[in-house]
């Protein structure tokens, strides 16, 4: 069969097409029965599915675009499902004032049965750490210099390493210790000091050689500019000039100059329309062009620091352009300067005028309206994308070229949905990925890897599924559509509809698939679909009959490793036989030739018109007309010979060059002109020495899928880079 790996790398210079990779999230579940341990390497071969997929796969959306300048032969490691922490965007905090929608169970019901219209394409994971319950309900993310990720939440501060957390709180017994536990913002300045802002103690400055804080109080002793205004705190940015703008409850805003330790308000007077229009603050912010903008619960203030001028935004009754709601919880700039502005009641773009605004608003009829009214953050990240996350119900992408939304809820049974719907708090780090704070504890990620999958799987309550989740071939025929086989069956999947349609064997139906563990599965050049089972042989599909020929008791094994079609029409086939293990199909007097050869489970005809076969008994160059093979096997007092003789799947690349991935041997690659093999092992930086297969890229890197992980090979630089699940 045709490993749809090199075809899917076929696509733009780097990474593949959107259309190449929609294809199958394989899950490889070790069974009990005769079959397992034999199926754990021969699952490679049949269509490069395990590894190479996930090679395929991740490159998707490129999500992972970055590429290793390492020196020559250094090995870089990469782990994609517990990725280090990456540099966040400094000054994204959650503010605690936000009144709280908790939406009826009957609400969830009729919004989520709405959802299933319309789908999602991203994948988010969970942080699972039974500490992140310390923290509480988050309301503050960010990260520092060091790459640890610090989560404020309402009981609590937490540092994350990668793998564990430390969490903080005060401690009566030590002055060190921070001077409140429940967090409400946190920021990483210019000179990578982390500054946290709570709820009743104040301002803190973490001390990373004490690994303790220094306390900023409301004294009621000392003036105004030598003091906080209150210890009642929201959140914390940093200015342009380096001040610090620290929002307060009751208070307005504090400036402070850490050089000089003074401080300066801005608050609400009275009768001046040149002040704040609320002394409650529930978020500042500083755009591009250095204006200070000041959420509170009566409306939005920008203040300009140059000339001391304020102006106020309202929601405004009978004036649809006006402010949705003078409750406000979120302002943020996005690349093209656009100010959003988030309220409980609505989000809202400041138009091009500065005095007017767009609302965005649900609509329970419309699918594309916002999922929700409480707004509670907004974000862009590294694609242009704008996020905007609800207390209650869930987040939301913006389409910029329709101006909808879509909808991503929390969903039971759903493997890579939210941990819930009330998000408090996102921040976007480097490689444009999500991070995000739940209430009442708990973090989301997007997670990169997993929305590049189209995941097609078994469900028992969805007819449109797989008919097994334990996936053993995949063969893309000439529609671009996916023919999949399983341990119980072989499944049609329809990419433009999705639409699924299953194989079954019948023990009453001869017409029906012989056997259902698909071992291969094979698109000829006339459309039929050619199908090898485990205990069921061969057999040929008429897709537009929907019937089967058989080929009982005319070949040597009921079990078949592979099946391939050359350029003259033959078709052969790979079985699990100790003396015939291979076939010619003759199409036109429909008989079964067979070779005396061990066990074959993988062929490959390369741009020279040899005829390679790989199986059990190392590598051979057949002869088609005579029928003679010339064998490459493992010696071990020859380091120019094949490396191992287990041979799992062929590729020829760019350069024809012929590369052997071996099933404990790593990749060998045979000069044709020389009859020897150069090794790339574990010793050389490979990730493992079993290799299902290889592809190559249209850039030159070559893609190797192990039993640990997916390695990226510079054939130039010699350099390796591993990827682990």
């Amino acid at each position: 069969m045709a490993c749809i790996c090199k075809k899917a790398f076929q696509a733009d210079r780097y990474w593949p097409s959107v259309r190449e990779l929609e294809t199958i999230l394989i899950k490889f579940i070790d069974s009990n029965n005769h079959r397992s341990v034999q199926l754990k390497y021969v699952i490679f071969t049949l269509g490069c599915v395990l590894q190479c997929l996930a090679v395929v796969i991740v490159a998707y959306n490129g999500f992972y675009a970055e590429r290793s300048y390492a020196a020559e032969g250094e090995i870089t490691t990469t782990v994609l499902q517990e990725k280090p922490p990456i540099q966040t965007e400094q000054g994204l905090h959650k503010r605690s004032l936000l009144q709280v929608e908790v939406p009826s169970a009957q609400q969830l019901q009729l919004r989520a049965a709405q959802f299933k219209k319309h789908i999602s394409s991203y994948h988010f994971k969970t942080l699972n750490d039974a500490q992140m319950d310390m923290v509480g309900g988050l309301t503050a993310i960010v990260q520092d210099g060091q790459g640890f990720i610090w989560f404020g939440g309402e009981t609590g501060l937490a540092r994350y390493d990668g793998y564990s957390l430390k969490v903080y709180r005060h401690d009566d017994t030590d002055n060190f210790s921070i001077s409140h536990s429940s967090i409400t913002g946190l920021l990483v300045d210019k000179q990578d000091q982390l500054w946290v802002t709570t709820s009743y103690g104040g301002l803190n400055r973490y001390d990373p050689t004490t690994d303790g804080f220094v306390h900023y109080r409301y004294d009621s002793s000392e003036s105004s500019s030598k003091s906080l205004s209150t210890d009642s705190l929201i959140n914390v940015i940093e200015g342009q000039g380096g001040d610090l703008w620290i929002a307060t409850i009751g208070y307005g805003v504090n400036r402070f100059n850490p050089s000089a330790g003074t401080f300066q308000q801005l608050r609400h007077i009275p009768d001046d329309v040149n002040s704040l229009s609320d002394n409650t603050v529930t978020q500042v912010y500083q755009d591009s062009q250095g204006m200070v903008w000041v959420a509170t619960r009566a409306g939005l203030n920008r203040y300009n620091p140059a000339s001391g001028e304020v102006k106020r935004y309202r929601h405004q009754a009978g004036k649809p352009q006006s402010l949705s709601h003078d409750y406000v919880s979120v302002v943020y700039e996005d690349r093209d300067q656009r100010l959003w502005v988030g309220t409980n009641k609505g989000l809202n773009r400041l138009n091009q005028d500065q005095q007017s605004f767009t609302r965005y608003l649900f609509d329970p009829n419309d699918l594309k309206t916002i999922s929700g009214n409480i707004i509670s953050d907004i974000v862009e990240d590294g694609r242009g994308n704008i996020w905007v996350s609800t207390d209650g119900w869930g987040l939301n992408l913006w389409d910029r070229h329709q101006n909808t939304f879509t909808r991503y809820l929390e969903s039971e049974g759903k493997t890579h949905g939210l941990l819930n719907n009330q998000v408090r708090i996102m921040v976007k780090d480097n490689d444009g990925g999500l991070w995000l704070g739940h209430f009442p504890s708990g973090v989301s990620m997007l997670d990169h890897y997993s929305s590049a999958f189209n995941n097609y799987k078994h469900s028992h309550i969805t007819p449109n599924s797989l008919s097994n989740s334990d996936i053993l071939s995949v063969e893309e025929d000439h529609h671009g559509n996916l023919w999949v086989g399983t341990e119980f069956g072989l499944n049609y999947i329809n990419r433009a509809t999705s639409e699924i349609t299953r194989y079954i064997h019948d023990p009453l139906n001869e017409q029906s698939l012989q056997a259902n563990p698909v071992t291969a599965v094979l698109e000829d050049a006339y459309g039929d679909i050619w199908v090898g089972t485990w205990r069921g042989g061969l057999s040929r599909l008429n897709p537009k009959t929907s019937v089967f020929e058989r080929f009982e008791g005319r070949l040597d094994s009921d079990v078949v490793w592979a099946i391939y079609e050359d350029r003259r029409g033959n078709i052969w086939v790979g079985l699990d036989s100790e003396d015939h293990g291979l076939y010619r199909y003759q199409r036109d007097s429909g008989e079964f030739v067979s070779y005396g050869i061990t066990p074959v489970t993988s062929m490959l005809e390369d741009s020279s018109l040899n005829f390679w076969v790989g199986g059990h008994f190392g590598l051979s160059l057949m002869n088609r007309d005579t029928g003679v093979f010339k064998i490459y096997r493992a010696n071990e007092r020859d380091p120019s010979s094949l490396s191992h003789n287990h041979v799992l799947s062929l590729m020829e690349d760019s350069a024809k060059g012929l590369w052997i991935s071996t099933g404990g041997g790593g990749i060998n690659i045979l000069d044709t002109d020389s009859d020897e093999f150069t090794v790339i092992d574990s010793k050389t930086g490979l990730s493992d020495n079993i290799v299902g297969c290889v592809v190559e890229d249209d850039s030159g890197l070559f893609w190797a899928g192990t039993g640990r992980g997916i390695s990226r090979y510079d054939i130039t630089s010699k350099n390796i880079s591993v990827f682990t699940t």
